[in-house]
């Protein structure tokens, strides 16, 4: 038994140490002032990739998500070590990491199922949010004496859905083909992008307001101005994706001219990265946040409409997957290295963890209701606990404030609200994601030997089956 599990492990083990060590040796020749350890920044990344890689196989190998595993290397490494990054070097990574997830989103999404589900889609992704947000409002006006402004803004950070966990567990749901036929693997991801779009603008709009700017005319214009920039912003990034992804039709080659655009694959997916990455960057250093996001996901979903009906973008889709597989690691270790028990304020823990378990629960029977008439009780109880798990907003947004703070008040304030942050962190994305995984197969029904497009249910013998649209949907809901 051991002979025989060194025989199949050992080579692939020995592959990857070889690997990681070649790479961190060419970057010691490149760069040797940050690859020299201990304190090196990119020595530290290369330790949390691989602590978050082979803890990640452990957590999968004793039956929990690999995402425990990274999330525990990079608390382990944060609290043990306890070194600082550059917050460049880390944000920039943690982004490369949202851009892959987005983009993967977008070519995952179902058409047919966005244009069916569309109220609902809206339903799911503000009403949730909106009441976890009013009452992580009032429980910390009360709890913590926050004003209006500082309590919105805690409710806005803290009552979104995280896609980088959601994202993630959707696709290998939807590759296993559970839940297809209500298209509840779309509809999960095509909502989590819509609230996280919401949380973003929402906290932006408080933000304005919490923090003292001097003259009260002035900021109040200035929130005017953030107010009515929201919705441009998410129109804009809309505009942009469409554009991108029409231009993905002809660019290099025509859509319809199947034979000479297979060629051309490395080519669409090129375009299809860079496009993204600069709307991402390019949207955040002129500080309209909320553009990247929509963009990124609009983009690859209008490409991937044409792309499958003509048999293309699969390499685009195995490409970003592979990517996804590195970048998974780094996403979720380093949200783990940010959470670090010296800064946590314990005189705030408890109340923090109060408001968080209410507003959760909450959240979830809000969720289950919203999806009342369209799904069975089974599937509207997977959609609540899929609407569980934080990280994505709560990493970003979370030390927003404390970097904007400038009186004492302020800092103390958004002290708080980054505790709260990390708390919903480490108490929702581990125990959602474990939750999907253990629930997804018992919830939710598997079409994988049946049609799983519901009108052809009611088709007598007599009536002739579209072996077209059954091949268009199989297509749809191929896995990245």
């Amino acid at each position: 038994m051991i002979i025989q599990f060194i025989h199949k492990h050992c080579p692939l083990f020995t592959w990857k140490l070889l690997t990681i060590t070649m790479i961190y040796l060419n970057l010691l020749i490149i760069l040797p002032a940050k690859s020299l350890p201990p304190d090196g920044d990119l020595f530290n990344m290369v330790i949390l990739f691989v602590g978050a890689h082979f803890l990640g196989l452990l957590s999968e190998k004793i039956g929990l998500p690999p995402l425990f595993g990274m999330l525990v290397a990079g608390f382990l490494h944060g609290n043990i070590i306890d070194n600082e990054m550059d917050p460049t070097l880390t944000s920039t990574t943690r982004s490369l990491a949202l851009i892959i997830i987005l983009i993967r989103a977008g070519l995952n999404l179902d058409p047919q199922a966005i244009r069916t589900l569309s109220s609902v889609c809206a339903r799911l992704s503000l009403l949730p949010s909106i009441v976890e947000a009013l009452i992580v409002t009032l429980l910390s006006w009360i709890w913590f004496g926050f004003n209006l402004s500082w309590s919105l803004m805690l409710g806005f950070v803290i009552g979104s859905v995280s896609p980088a966990v959601v994202v993630p567990s959707m696709v290998i749901i939807q590759e296993q083909n559970y839940g297809i036929r209500n298209g509840i693997p779309t509809l999960l991801i095509a909502s989590a992008s819509v609230d996280n779009v919401f949380a973003i603008t929402g906290v932006s709009v408080c933000l304005s307001f919490a923090i003292n700017n001097g003259d009260g005319g002035s900021n109040i214009s200035q929130m005017i101005l953030t107010i009515v920039r929201g919705p441009l912003e998410a129109l804009a990034g809309i505009i942009y994706g469409l554009i991108v992804g029409i231009i993905l039709w002809y660019i290099p080659e025509r859509y319809d001219r199947k034979k000479s655009a297979e060629r051309f694959e490395i080519h669409r997916f090129i375009l299809l990265a860079t496009t993204s990455l600069f709307i991402w960057f390019g949207s955040q250093q002129a500080n309209l946040k909320s553009i990247g996001p929509l963009a990124i996901l609009t983009a690859p979903f209008v490409a991937s409409i044409r792309w499958r009906q003509n048999n293309l973008g699969q390499l685009s889709r195995e490409s970003f997957r592979i990517l996804w597989v590195v970048f998974e690691n780094f996403l979720f270790c380093l949200i783990g290295f940010s959470v670090r028990l010296r800064k946590l304020d314990t005189s705030v823990l408890f109340g923090g963890i109060v408001i968080i378990l209410i507003a959760v629960i909450i959240r979830m029977i809000v969720a289950y209701l919203v999806t009342y008439g369209q799904f069975d009780r089974k599937e509207r109880l997977f959609m609540a606990i899929s609407w569980l798990p934080k990280a994505t907003i709560q990493a970003a947004m979370g030390p927003v404030a404390l970097d904007l703070a400038q009186t004492n008040d302020d800092i103390g304030r958004a002290q708080i609200v980054l505790t709260l942050a990390v708390l919903s962190i480490l108490m929702t994305a581990p125990i959602g994601a474990i939750a999907m995984d253990r629930t997804y197969r018992k919830l939710l029904k598997n079409y994988s030997n049946e049609n799983p497009n519901p009108n052809t249910n009611n088709m007598t013998s007599s009536e002739p089956m579209d072996l077209e649209n059954q091949t268009t949907t199989n297509k749809v809901n191929d896995g990245l």
